[in-house]
């Protein structure tokens, strides 16, 4: 089932870029949405796909993905450095204890270790070629690496010698609390241990029947929570011994998720999706990043700062603090273009200068048309969000509009909003702008 999985997980992303805004435009009405926040982290030319991410600190990070890939950060993620792996095989997980000492596990049984913030990495000895999902280390001795044809590997010489503990089952993602008690998940299996993996025992529900996990949290010894294909959001508040779904709102498949407190969580997954709970998941709201990546591993050091890597070396920073973006919106003027007739469908369209791509990942686009009743000549206005694309000019919109079968002047003005406040507030914001392309329909 592994195999099957991480195959379907590539046939995802080989699609195409063009379903992302099928993806966007297919969520439910009924969802909350939000933006901002979230902005995009470029590191080095890097295209290789990033499976995981792993922070020691709020300023020190790795990510790793395929083709041995290992990037570190020791700014927050402002700057990016390439570090030799040593291996041409894919790295899907990475966990660090210290800013000094971590591992990442990957493709023919690979586990990599380095004792001095990845500056060197050394192969370990893992006694397996089955491919490796997942790691997570309690301290700097204790830790188990799970992934294909039901491996998990403990270790508790900080990885000097690992010793098989098989579960039957193909396992995507494992999360430990402490030396004895820990969950791991995949396929449609959840299992737990609570003798540091001496034995593991399944744990039942309809609730995840036929499902496909890719990710498990826990933040005690009752309440965790597993994301995974479908948009599944599972919970727990007795350590497993029953599981709740939660509506997250998507069909797209998840494939992390990372809580910082009973409350605050966030998951991530396919087309870009962002979902962030307040309330344990009773609720969950859709972010949007301003590059609608698939997004395959999260974290946070802490409420208000956290990171998310995918597809295409993709790498994204969330922050709750204030950034540093002008207080008054950017006005771009946008082209229409096809025929200025009755009834007809015109593109409403731009492209934005590089230092003006918007962190929301959004414009506005405010539609304002005139026409006569009588003697009095009427105005209405329309207000439309368009996601923002990256493109070979630069950051760029596009907006199908249908004209009306009736005489009337058009007006056509986008602006960027700075931040997720004036996004709230733009039907204020834009009556003030005076910029805009207009057609007459006669």
């Amino acid at each position: 089932m592994m195999q099957s999985m991480h195959a379907r997980r590539a046939k995802f992303e080989l699609a195409g870029i063009a379903l992302v805004v099928v993806v966007f435009l297919g969520l439910p009405a009924t969802a909350a949405y939000a933006v901002g926040d979230w902005t995009w982290q470029n590191p080095l030319p890097v295209y290789h796909r990033l499976n995981s991410v792993a922070f020691a600190d709020g300023n020190t990070g790795w990510a790793v993905g395929n083709c041995g890939t290992i990037l570190k950060t020791t700014n927050g993620g402002t700057t990016w450095a390439v570090q030799s792996s040593g291996t041409p095989y894919y790295l899907e997980s990475a966990t660090f204890v210290n800013a000094n000492t971590g591992w990442a596990v990957g493709e023919a049984g690979t586990i990599l270790k380095t004792t001095n913030g990845g500056t060197t990495w050394g192969l370990q000895a893992s006694g397996s070629t089955d491919y490796l999902r997942s790691v997570v280390f309690i301290d700097a001795n204790t830790g188990w690496a799970v992934g294909a044809g039901g491996t998990i590997l403990k270790t508790t010489n900080g990885g000097t010698t690992w010793t098989s503990q098989y579960s039957g089952v193909s396992l995507s993602s494992v999360a430990f609390i402490d030396a004895n008690t820990g969950w791991a998940v995949g396929g449609d299996a959840i299992i737990k241990t609570t003798n540091g993996g001496m034995t593991w025992t399944p744990q039942t529900s309809a609730s995840f029947a036929n499902c496909s996990l890719d990710s498990v949290t826990f933040i005690d010894a009752n309440t965790g929570w597993a994301v995974g294909w479908g948009g599944v959001i599972l919970k727990t508040n007795n350590g497993g011994t029953t599981w709740i779904r939660q509506s997250s709102g998507t069909t797209n498949p998840l494939y992390s998720v990372h809580f910082t407190d009973a409350n605050t969580g966030w998951a991530v997954g396919y087309g870009g999706v962002i979902l962030r709970t307040n309330n344990g998941g009773t609720t969950w709201t859709h972010y949007f990043s301003a590059r609608q990546s698939w997004l395959h591993s999260v974290t946070f050091t802490d409420a208000d700062n956290g990171w998310a890597v995918g597809a295409s070396g993709t790498i994204i920073h969330y922050s709750a603090r204030p950034s540093a973006v002008s207080a008054r919106p950017v006005v771009s003027v946008p082209k229409v273009s096809g025929p200025e007739k009755r009834g007809k469908t015109v593109t409403v369209y731009g492209t934005l200068s590089p230092r003006h791509a918007p962190d929301t990942g959004f414009v506005v686009i405010r539609i304002a048309y005139t026409y006569k009743r009588g003697r009095k000549t009427k105005t209405v206005v329309q207000d439309v969000v368009v996601p923002v694309t990256d493109s070979a000019a630069g950051p760029s919109y596009v907006y199908r509009y249908k004209l009306a079968k009736a005489k009337r002047t058009y007006a056509f003005k986008a602006y960027v909003p700075a931040d997720e406040d004036h996004l709230a507030s733009y039907p204020n914001t834009v009556n003030k702008l005076k910029a805009s392309k207009s057609i007459r329909v006669k």
